[in-house]
């Protein structure tokens, strides 16, 4: 039996006889504790995701680029000096020069290509891969109602089975009882309790 086969399988015996992380009592129950934990449905919806995601970056190129920069700069200078103007009688001059000053600049860029026919073929290719992801997702949730189908009808007729053969065991142990009771009242032979 291949391995996909058996995680359902295992999934809806131990739901179906009671195992004691989960009990279902129904098909539908047991289809939804399945595609809870069924890998391969889950690799494919990963999938599905990325193609999904795809499109979105795929469409990103075709949509206005808006880009912005800011900045704001200050500066300062303090200068001081000294003049000697005269030297008898002594006559110093003292200049002090202070200079501030701000500076603020804004930029916004927009830019939108107005045809490029590559960016309109990706986007084309990546919506193909979204719906053929869809399609795969689709495909592996049919695949998996019918494993969980499978595994939860063959279940339900291996207890059945077991039932009924715990039921003909209980039969032929209690015609076996009355055969040896009827032996040893004397009113059957042997060979009837043999064949009992």
């Amino acid at each position: 039996m291949p391995l996909p086969r058996l995680t359902p399988l295992a999934l809806v015996l131990s739901v179906t006889l009671g195992g004691p992380t989960a009990s279902a009592s129904d098909l539908m129950q047991a289809y939804t504790l399945a595609r809870d934990s069924d890998p391969q449905l889950a690799i494919a919806e990963s999938s599905r995701e990325a193609g999904q995601l795809r499109v979105v970056q795929a469409r990103s190129s075709l949509l206005p680029n808006l880009s912005g920069s800011a900045s704001y700069s200050r500066s300062g200078m303090e200068s001081s000096g000294e003049r000697v103007l005269s030297v008898d009688p002594p006559i110093v001059s003292t200049n002090t020069t202070q200079s501030h000053s701000n500076g603020r600049n804004f930029g916004l860029q927009l830019n939108q290509s107005i045809y490029n026919h590559a960016n309109y073929t990706q986007l084309r290719a990546a919506k193909k891969r979204d719906a053929m992801g869809e399609a795969q997702f689709d495909a592996e949730n049919d695949n998996l109602i019918v494993r969980v189908a499978e595994a939860y009808f063959n279940t339900l007729t291996a207890i059945d089975a077991l039932v009924n053969s715990h039921a003909e065991e209980r039969a032929v142990k209690r015609q076996l009882d009355q055969a040896e009771q009827r032996f040893d009242v004397g009113l059957t032979a042997i060979t009837d309790v043999h064949e009992a």
